[in-house]
């Protein structure tokens, strides 16, 4: 079986937080591979900037996003999806 090209994808974290609370509306079975990938990725590219990529894992552990029907994601999701 052959292995699957890759893409280099530039995107704002702002839109890399977009597609993360669009993934975590579905299964867990089905993204968790995917969001694992993204969080590694982002990771290493924030590691350089320790104290700012501190900051931005901070202020995404104290915000939920919010859903629609007036629900919230749970504290712990959003934390591991958010960046």
């Amino acid at each position: 079986m052959s292995q699957q090209p890759s893409l280099v994808l530039m995107l704002a974290v702002e839109d890399i937080n977009k597609v993360l609370t669009g993934l975590m509306k579905m299964p867990y079975e089905q993204v968790v591979g995917l969001i694992t990938n993204i969080q590694a990725q982002a990771n290493n590219q924030l590691s350089p900037q320790s104290n700012n990529a501190e900051q931005a894992v901070s202020i995404a552990e104290d915000t939920a996003p919010v859903v629609p029907g007036g629900g919230e994601v749970s504290r712990s999701r959003a934390s591991r999806a958010k960046y």
